[in-house]
């Protein structure tokens, strides 16, 4: 396939040829999805061109805007070279890139290792395509005129209180499905175009809708009554299937029942339903008290299932989770603290960190400005690239690092991946490998209140704030309740 459609070219850059297969037209229907959805992360920047692949992190990603000249120029070109680092040229974005682009680069981080580039997937952190992004983008790409679509039938309130529910997942979509008129009741299937008999296959007295199967039939009349359950001791079942649905859920947020007579008109619901398939399919017809029977006891069932997994928290655990402490590190190495500050109104960060020995002692400690970041998540990790570089480059080969940023130290530890954040993670590794011994560690804001306090308040009147020895007056108080 390869050498007869795109023998010369990415398949992104593939082109309708002439005589092409049906297979080759519907696969460049998904490639147009995957080249709007892609987006390039600049690592060397030799196979990125700046007019035509996609760059810019927005809705949907797109290339930058420059004249038609430069379009294939590659965006190494814009690279300036420090040492063996690169940054940005300002003097080459301003000539190649049109103007209006300048803070889209500025804000695009460069890698200090220059690994080849990378084609990611915009909409998920994972950088890796899922159907269920592929289809958002679909059903929400600002340039593609999609006709309005009607929302399915039902309230999206009492969608959202159903998928709260503490019951069975099927229970759930159940009652979500006839919410939204989705059960193939008689009536419902009239309306699909199917020629057949409207009326109720247990009563033949009314046409069955959904809320007549579950409510108002004479069957689902005498099984609640036999319930006996106080939602309808004061009420008759309305003909509007949303006021009982509605009914139903307040009565399960009742905190004056018990569980069983709580969640007891769902399972009768549910089984109300199984008997009517039951005639339908089986020609079987089955009493309403058999079925209240087996409402109450799979309702029984579900609640010594759930309940006997609930367990309550040993006071000895409480008070471990009140009581969370710094806690010294291993006699041969420091402990470096990190934490970051972020300005939301105005995408500006700061990071703090401090370094103390085994015995607790602050050795060295400081904050900093931090360039553009976007988000919490990146001004954490551009304060734990910094805190790595200071702890370096005061002599330290062992070292625990620790934050409070829990999904920061889950991305250093592998067990999760974020594409947007593939070049500062790459930093940091490069960073990390300096060190002889080197651990990655999370601990929750009440022991890192140090870092935290360097990193709101330290750089106040200036872009870098650096001390060691003595702790000042201001830090100092912090000290005392943040140690063991």
């Amino acid at each position: 396939m390869k050498a007869r459609y795109f023998k010369d070219v990415s398949i992104l850059d593939a082109k309708v040829r002439k005589q092409q297969s049906y297979g080759w037209a519907s696969l460049l229907d998904g490639i147009a999805l995957l080249k709007k959805g892609t987006r390039h992360l600049i690592g060397d920047g030799q196979n990125i061109r700046i007019g035509l692949d996609n760059i810019v992190d927005s809705h949907p990603p797109r290339p930058l805007n420059t004249e038609e000249t430069y379009k294939e120029m590659t965006i190494n070109n814009l690279f300036e070279r420090k040492g063996s680092y690169y940054f940005w040229d300002d003097s080459k974005i301003s000539q190649f890139v049109d103007q209006s682009d300048h803070g889209f680069i500025h804000r695009i981080y460069l890698a200090k290792s220059k690994k080849p580039d990378k084609i990611i997937w915009n909409y998920n952190t994972t950088g890796e395509y899922t159907v269920r992004s592929g289809y958002w983008l679909l059903t929400h790409d600002p340039s593609t005129n999609i006709p309005a679509i009607n929302p399915p039938h039902g309230s999206i309130d009492l969608k959202t209180r159903i998928w709260n529910l503490p019951i069975m997942p099927k229970l759930k979509h159940f009652l979500w499905r006839a919410l939204s008129q989705a059960l193939a009741t008689t009536e419902r299937l009239t309306t699909r175009g199917m020629r057949i008999d409207p009326s109720c296959p247990r009563c033949h007295r009314e046409n069955e809708s959904i809320n007549h199967a579950l409510f108002t039939c004479p069957f689902a009349t005498m099984a609640w009554r036999l319930s006996d359950s106080s939602l309808i001791r004061n009420q008759l079942m309305s003909n509007d299937f949303e006021e009982n649905i509605s009914n139903i859920l307040n009565f399960v947020q009742d905190t004056t029942m018990s569980d069983f007579h709580k969640l007891l008109p769902v399972w009768l619901i549910w089984r109300i339903w199984k008997a009517r398939n039951n005639v339908v399919f089986n020609k079987f017809r089955e009493s309403p008290s058999k079925t209240v029977l087996s409402a109450k006891a799979e309702t029984h069932d579900w609640l010594n299932a759930t309940q006997s997994h609930k367990k309550t928290p040993s006071p000895t655990r409480q008070i471990a989770e009140n009581k969370i402490e710094w806690r010294n590190p291993p006699a041969t190495y420091v402990k470096c603290n990190f934490d970051a500050g972020f300005d939301v109104q105005k995408l500006e960060a700061t990071g703090g960190w401090i370094i103390r020995n085994h015995y607790g002692t602050p050795i060295s400690w400081g904050s900093m400005k931090l360039a553009h970041t976007s988000n919490p998540l990146e001004a954490e990790t551009k304060a734990l690239l910094a805190a790595l570089q200071q702890t370096w480059i005061r002599g330290y080969t062992q070292v625990f690092m620790e934050g409070d940023c829990q999904t920061l130290i889950n991305l250093i530890n592998g067990i999760s991946f974020h594409s947007s954040l593939a070049n500062h993670l790459e930093d940091i590794s490069f960073w990390a490998n300096k060190f002889a011994s080197i651990q990655f560690g999370f601990i929750r804001r009440k022991g890192n209140k140090l870092a935290h306090v360097l990193a709101k308040y330290g750089c106040t009147y200036s872009t870098f704030y650096s001390g060691s020895g003595s702790l000042p007056i201001w830090l100092d108080r912090y000290f005392c309740n943040d140690s063991n």
